[in-house]
Parts: structure tokens; C-alpha cells; sequence
């Protein structure tokens, strides 16, 4: 399982991570969850592509958030405080993105304290949940495709799932992306497995009923697709 901190269970003990639940329900089964706080799907790609897939694993998870695909765009994680890789979309593909550092004074500036700039940026992240407009809906799809191609070559099924939170709910765009693909997806802010207000923490992470929920959720596909395992 690749993710973020939803993944990794941040603000929850390990066995009540959808993760541990799932391999307990699995007898015979090792579930490894690879999920790493603060990370970007770009940074997931490279976890499915360098960590997961050499394992040769009979299903690749890749669970994310909204935050998570903003996180691709930026070259400094400020939840790490570090440099990360990025991407960029050329003609098509993805090439990596030049070294960056830190942004500079002006730039962190303006991230902290314009609300112009906060606007412009929301709107536009908006916007892109309901429509497949803009470099970063764009940027993020050309990942999902990689990850696809990647688990394809590999021979390993992928299972996307979306997880929404409490700042971030429907995900449309993301819904008819894969819809489209034929990928395996799993929404959680819709259908019979919803994420609901009472299944998260004070910090917006999920609490062990929201991990509960998702476990089931990926429990219940495992069934509707007994090949996989």
C-alpha cells in the first residue's frame, strides 16, 4: 500500500491502520504498508515503482487525498522540510523537473499572507474537481497513467482509492478519469463505503472507524474480484 499519512495511520496505533486491518482479515497474506506522511503522488508513483513492485506483490494499493496531488506540484515539502523530486509534463510526458530549493522569501511570502494568491490557487483546484482543466489535473492524471503503465508492465493490478476530508469531499474529475481508464477505484466520498464526519480525527486524519471503513471497503473488492488474490 502506497499513501500518505492516512495511509501510514497517523494519530492511530498501527493495528487499527486499514492497512493492519486488511492483512488481518487475509490469513496467509502480508499487507506492506509503505505510506510516508507529507508525500505527493508523484512520490507515490516512485514508491509503487521503486519499493513495491520489485517485491513482485499480488495487488498495488495507492490510497490518496486531494492534498496529495497538490503535493506534486511543489518542489519543497514544507511538511518535511526538505527538497523533493518533481515533475513536469512535456508534450505528453513526464520528465523530471529541475532541482529547486527552498522558495525564496517573496514566494513564502505571498503563500502565507496574500489572499489573492491563496484564492487563485483554490479556484483553480476547484475548478479541476469538477473538470479535467489545468496543469494540475493534467500533471496528476499524466501520473495516475504512469502508475497504470508501471503496475501493467509489472503484471500486478493496481486499486486506487480516493479518500476525501473534511476540507476536500467529491472528486468528479478524478471519478471520470478512471471510469474511463477501466482502473479499479474505489471512492470513498460516494456509494456503499462513504467516509462520514464522525470517522475522523480532530486533525482531520482518520480515527479507527474511519480506517475501519476503508479496510472494509478494500476487503469487499477483494471479494468482488477473487483472482486478484
Amino acid at each position: 500500500m502506497a499513501g500518505d499519512s492516512f495511509t501510514w495511520g497517523y494519530g492511530i496505533k498501527y493495528e487499527d491502520t486499514f492497512a493492519a486491518l486488511t492483512e488481518s482479515a487475509l490469513p496467509g497474506y502480508c499487507v506492506d504498508n509503505m505510506g510516508m506522511p507529507g508525500t505527493g503522488l508523484d512520490q507515490m508513483w516512485q514508491t509503487v515503482r521503486t519499493q513495491a513492485l520489485p517485491l513482485r506483490p499480488r495487488l498495488v494499493v495507492v490510497a490518496f487525498i486531494s492534498q496529495d496531488l497538490t503535493r506534486s506540484e511543489e518542489a519543497y515539502s514544507a511538511f518535511m522540510g526538505f527538497n523533493k523530486p518533481t515533475y513536469l509534463l512535456v508534450d505528453g510526458r513526464l520528465v523530471p523537473g529541475p532541482a529547486s530549493e527552498r522558495p525564496n522569501f517573496l514566494v513564502r511570502f505571498l503563500q502565507r499572507h496574500s489572499s489573492l494568491w491563496r484564492v487563485g490557487r483554490l479556484a483553480s483546484r476547484t475548478v479541476s474537481h469538477f473538470l479535467p482543466y489545468g496543469e494540475w489535473w493534467h500533471l496528476n492524471a499524466a501520473i495516475l497513467d504512469q502508475i497504470r503503465d508501471d503496475c501493467h508492465s509489472a503484471g500486478v493490478p493496481a486499486l486506487f482509492i480516493y479518500i476525501p476530508t473534511r476540507d476536500w469531499g467529491a472528486f468528479p474529475t478524478l471519478r471520470s478519469y478512471m471510469a474511463s481508464a477501466q482502473a479499479n477505484f474505489i471512492d470513498l466520498s460516494r456509494g456503499e463505503f462513504t467516509l462520514t464526519r464522525d470517522m475522523y480525527l480532530p486533525d482531520g486524519h482518520l480515527n479507527e472507524k474511519g480506517d475501519r471503513l476503508v479496510a472494509d471497503a478494500i476487503l469487499h473488492w477483494v471479494r468482488q474480484n477473487p483472482g486478484t488474490l
